[in-house]
């Protein structure tokens, strides 16, 4: 693969993350996959300098742990969710009488 378009696979990764809120229905498995795809293309991606290639890797590297805090704050709200909505469900019917 031409590390341009490596580039380009790492952009379209980024842009996604960056779109993440508001989006609940994310496909993380696809993600993934992505991720997997593009850490794989690192072996046979030749880059013209060692420092390109070293910039290119933490970059995705900031991807990549940028997904998982994502996933992270996800599974917490989903946590969190479940454990109040109960509780914020029987206060409305109390103050409100819904």
């Amino acid at each position: 693969m031409d590390h341009r378009n490596l580039d380009g696979l790492i952009d379209g990764l980024d842009g996604e993350m960056s779109s993440f809120f508001g989006d609940s229905k994310k496909d993380w498995r696809s993600i993934w996959d992505r991720i997997k795809e593009i850490g794989a293309a690192f072996k046979e991606t030749r880059y013209p300098t060692r420092d390109e290639k070293d910039r290119a890797w933490s970059r995705f590297q900031s991807v990549v742990e940028h997904v998982r805090v994502t996933i992270g704050i996800r599974d917490l709200y989903e946590i969190l969710s479940g454990v109040h909505h109960p509780l914020i469900s029987s206060w409305s019917c109390i103050l409100f009488g819904i």
